[in-house]
């Protein structure tokens, strides 16, 4: 397969590193697994059980009585109701070691045009880093599954988003599901990735529990709406994911469902091998309506068809160099990771003086992961979408009835 086949010398090079350089077992070896409780037969039980799961279970990051009531709630599968439902529903599914706080704008933005949306939480998220260790990618499909079904009894309508790992998750759904999902909405799809120890993950697994630590980073390795540090078997996880989900796509590249599609890509995804996925994408989707949103230089889209649209992804005026993995969903004035957001993300490839300039204040760019331009500007990691108002359009026209 596309994905299986690459970088197999590094995937033996960095599984035999892990092998010789420690063997810290995994600290839930032998132990019963610690998952949050599924199998509801419907969304408002499922999230009520979530609820008492996440309260039961997680390490908050924020001191305050009020603080940490806005966190619980960032970190639960929520529900938005349309005032005018239309028969649509979508149900979106978030990152690895993230929250179903990611859709909060997308969320409200397609509820406002008649689409009800639900979220989910992938287990081993929303607590803290360590609870991944007893999560697996089974268990992430179980949820995704239960909870499309139920939405799928409910509406004319069903559609499938997701971000990053997400976006495997529901691919695959729709791969065992057929005919199920009326279409997707996808950003940052995981499905090729650049970094390579995804590949060795399974097997490092069984040596080593961390990569990186949590107790390691000063902020815990979190902040109040996802990880910044994976246990390698939440890695090991992911991969599983992701091989299934390229699976899927080149099944459609070779047989394309006909079913429209949303994805947004980003060049400057430091995570997702984009200039790969963008011509498969284009491929495996060719229903008139699909709409594919490139942010970053048009010779990667020339040769592709017109539901390719070609976004800049430097934008001088909001002091943005480049797109990120994370940033397409966020509107410029999310209160938390907008322009003027209280979150930055600073640890972004740059020396430590640039990043501790960053955390206290100091004027900043943006861009992708790791991407520093040459020029004297101090960069933070793009956390929002300057061009929100013009994606959301595209995704209604994908979604149009």
């Amino acid at each position: 397969m596309f994905v299986r086949s690459r970088n197999l010398l590094l995937t033996l090079l960095f599984a035999t590193l892990a092998a010789v350089s420690g063997c810290a077992f995994s600290s839930d070896e032998g132990g019963a697994r610690r998952v949050m409780p599924l199998g509801q037969a419907s969304f408002a039980q499922y999230a009520a059980d979530a609820r008492a799961w996440v309260e039961a279970n997680r390490s908050f990051v924020l001191a305050i009585e009020e603080g940490r009531a806005a966190e619980l709630e960032a970190n639960l599968p929520r529900e938005f109701r349309p005032a005018h439902p239309d028969g649509r529903g979508i149900l979106l599914v978030h990152g690895l070691g993230d929250s179903p706080w990611s859709f909060a704008d997308l969320a409200e933005s397609l509820s406002a045009n008649g689409i009800l949306v639900r979220t989910v939480l992938l287990p081993g998220c929303g607590t803290k880093p360590a609870d991944m260790m007893g999560a697996t990618a089974d268990d992430w499909r179980r949820v995704v599954k239960e909870q499309a079904d139920i939405l799928a009894g409910e509406v004319d309508e069903m559609w499938l988003g997701g971000y990053s790992t997400g976006c495997n998750l529901v691919l695959d759904y729709a791969g065992g599901n057929p005919g199920k999902a009326k279409g997707f909405v996808l950003f940052s799809p995981a499905v090729e990735v650049r970094p390579p120890f995804a590949w060795a993950a399974s097997f490092v697994s069984r040596f080593r529990d961390w990569l990186v630590t949590p107790e390691s980073r000063p902020d815990g390795g979190r902040n109040p709406f996802q990880y910044f540090v994976i246990p390698i078997k939440g890695f090991a996880a992911f991969n599983d994911t992701m091989t299934r989900a390229d699976d899927m796509l080149e099944a459609l590249e070779k047989t394309p469902s006909g079913i429209p599609a949303a994805v947004m890509l980003a060049e400057h995804d430091g995570l997702v091998e984009t200039e790969a996925l963008l011509p498969r994408f284009d491929r495996a989707f060719p229903n008139p309506k699909s709409r594919i949103l490139w942010y970053g230089e048009a010779r990667f889209a020339k040769g592709l068809s017109e539901r390719v649209r070609v976004l800049p992804e430097s934008v001088p005026q909001m002091r943005v160099a480049s797109f990120s993995h994370m940033g397409l969903m966020h509107r410029p004035d999310n209160p938390w990771y907008g322009e003027a957001g209280s979150e930055r993300l600073c640890w972004n490839g740059q020396s430590k003086a640039d990043s501790k300039a960053c955390e206290d204040g100091a004027r900043i760019w943006y861009s992708g992961e790791r991407h520093q331009p040459d020029d004297a500007h101090n960069y933070a990691r793009l956390t929002f979408n300057p061009w929100y108002e013009e994606q959301l359009p595209a995704i209604l026209a994908a979604m149009a009835r």
